[in-house]
């Protein structure tokens, strides 16, 4: 049942929204997605409009028949072939979906800067976080969704949109022997 269920959302809901979203699809981990952004803003607009359309797919089915995913976002340099991306930031993202909430997102302090000024959303500061094989703490935010509201519910540090991010983006070496990496932005997601 679970199976088909993650299916009928990845085919209606995760897809689509990647593809809006100009999103590179890396991979499927069975139970988690690896994606990358151009840009924060995608990244995080993506996995926002992915949160409420599970809440909103959600509504109605019993607990036992609803997935409920748990987003990482993080932004640096990665080393990316045809099939999949590599580097540190890769290993933050999937740290950060580790510890984001049931339903929710949680990011670096490096995306929420990058989207404070365009986006209008609350999050929490969780403060560093001292993550496994990692020599420095990473600062993290988190954005919790409601049930019923379909709205952020947080209250620590309120984003607000006022002018839009411009920033230029070096395109990844589609090769693996390449060592130039790309400042891109890393999406992981699993099921909890």
């Amino acid at each position: 049942m679970a199976y088909f269920l993650y299916k009928s959302h990845r085919r209606e809901l995760l897809d689509p929204k990647l593809e809006e979203y100009g999103a590179r699809f890396f991979k499927s981990t069975g139970d988690g997605i690896l994606a990358e952004f151009e840009t924060a803003i995608d990244a995080t607009c993506c996995a926002v409009d992915i949160q409420k359309g599970m809440i909103e797919r959600g509504r109605g089915a019993a607990k036992d028949n609803q997935i409920i995913f748990r987003m990482g976002l993080s932004c640096g340099p990665i080393l990316a072939d045809a099939e999949d991306i590599y580097g540190h930031d890769v290993n933050v993202a999937a740290r950060l979906q580790s510890i984001a909430p049931a339903g929710g997102i949680a990011m670096t302090d490096e995306i929420a800067t990058r989207v404070e000024s365009v986006l209008t959303m609350q999050l929490d500061d969780v403060g560093e976080q001292y993550f496994h094989n990692m020599e420095r703490p990473v600062r993290v935010f988190q954005c919790s969704f409601e049930d019923d509201a379909v709205e952020p519910r947080t209250k620590t540090k309120q984003l607000k949109g006022s002018q839009p991010l411009r920033r230029s983006v070096q395109r990844v070496m589609r090769s693996a022997a390449s060592d130039r990496g790309s400042n891109r932005i890393v999406r992981d997601m699993r099921m909890s």
